[in-house]
């Protein structure tokens, strides 16, 4: 993995603080039996972006052997947590 590459997560994952951020106050909004579940759909995400920045920030001390298998896990962690996103958007906005 390269600079680029790992710059363009981590531009990804603050251009999706606004993502998320929408998604609070549509939780907000919700209904109160929905709020809860809202709230732990976004904490998910969150734990995901984290679990891809602790990646990220190993990467740039890892052994060069042990790269790929990591870069490869970063970039699966990563596309999961833009799937469970957009999941996340549906979900809310049909509210």
């Amino acid at each position: 993995m390269n600079e680029s590459v790992i710059n363009h997560i981590e531009k990804a994952i603050a251009d999706r603080k606004t993502d998320l951020l929408h998604l609070r106050v549509l939780a907000e909004r919700a209904d109160p039996d929905k709020q809860n579940e809202y709230y732990r759909i976004i904490e998910e995400i969150v734990a995901r972006e984290n679990a891809v920045r602790d990646r990220l920030a190993r990467f740039s001390d890892a052994e060069p052997e042990a790269r790929p298998t990591l870069q490869k896990e970063i970039e699966e962690l990563w596309q999961g947590t833009e799937e469970a996103i957009e999941v996340a958007k549906a979900k809310i906005l049909e509210f």
